[in-house]
């Protein structure tokens, strides 16, 4: 469920824009210096079914491959300016899927993460590997527990904020988060080692598929989907699409060209604070919504 702040309204026609123009500088970047990447996840979807955003959605994802992502990151001091990239375990930032963002904006996804990124889209990193072997199951499985856990170390939960959802939680749910508040966030560091001692095992791997280890979907796609890109409209610019794209949508989603039931169409992702003119610290939006 998503999460905004109730000071704020959510003009979701300018965070769009603000999404259309990061992916436009991200574009034109990878152009610059060579470097490739396709539309990903329902960002494709739009770029085939609505040559554009899906109109429900506010996110923007994007592949890249191993090889031009490390390459992205060697350049990362020249990037666009107004633009950066961050990592999990870089200036409070927890999730395990790399972010290129306009600092020119400012947003606070959940009031329990405080982190401050803006206006940005999600790279997923595609690695190779060999198919579904037991190795690859367990050590999947590894990552994602490691990950999950240095997450839900970086919580910030106030004792209100226990007090407040222990009146709507299952005590499962409670126990998990006096487990975030008293002992998860003493093993933070710890976490994060292990997340990256687990991935740099499947960098290793080579392999005929590729998956993108942060997705949410685990779906193990052949290469020859990847094997190139075809160029489509996308809100005023275009933007590449794997050129196995039937393929690869019908593999995640099966009929995508149909429309979602209407109760369907809506967004998941949180804008606790959204700033969409100037580039904010954490402390100063604290101190503009009153937090201590």
């Amino acid at each position: 469920m998503s999460e905004v702040n109730s000071k704020q309204t959510f003009d979701r026609e300018a965070y769009k824009q603000g999404l259309i123009r990061t992916l436009s500088a991200f574009d034109r970047y990878c152009r610059d210096n060579q470097l490739t990447y396709m539309v990903a996840y329902g960002t494709c979807i739009g770029a085939i079914r609505h040559h554009g955003m899906i109109p429900w959605d506010d996110d923007i994802d994007v592949f890249m491959f191993r090889r031009d992502y490390d390459r992205l990151v060697s350049m990362r001091s020249q990037l666009p300016e107004g633009y950066a990239l961050v990592q999990m375990g870089e200036n409070g930032y927890c999730a395990p899927i790399p972010k290129f963002y306009d600092t020119r904006t400012t947003l606070w996804e959940e009031k329990s993460w405080p982190c401050i990124i803006g206006v940005y889209l999600d790279i997923f990193i595609l690695d190779e590997c060999e198919g579904d072997s037991e190795e690859y199951v367990a050590l999947l499985e590894q990552y994602q527990k490691a990950y999950l856990n240095y997450m839900a170390s970086q919580r910030q939960w106030t004792w209100a904020d226990i007090w407040d959802k222990a009146l709507h939680l299952h005590p499962l749910g409670l126990i998990r988060l006096l487990r975030n508040k008293l002992y998860d966030r003493h093993r933070s560091a710890q976490y994060l080692q292990e997340s990256k001692r687990v991935y740099e095992r499947f960098m290793q791997m080579s392999g005929d598929y590729l998956i993108p280890l942060d997705c949410p979907y685990k779906a193990i796609h052949p290469k020859s989907m990847f094997e190139g890109v075809k160029m489509v409209d996308f809100d005023g610019m275009q933007v590449p699409v794997p050129s196995g794209y039937d393929a690869y949508l019908r593999q995640l989603y099966r009929d995508y060209m149909q429309f979602p039931p209407e109760n369907k169409r809506n967004s998941t992702h949180s804008h606790f604070y959204l700033n969409m003119d100037r580039g904010m610290t954490l402390e100063e939006v604290k101190q503009e919504l009153g937090m201590k």
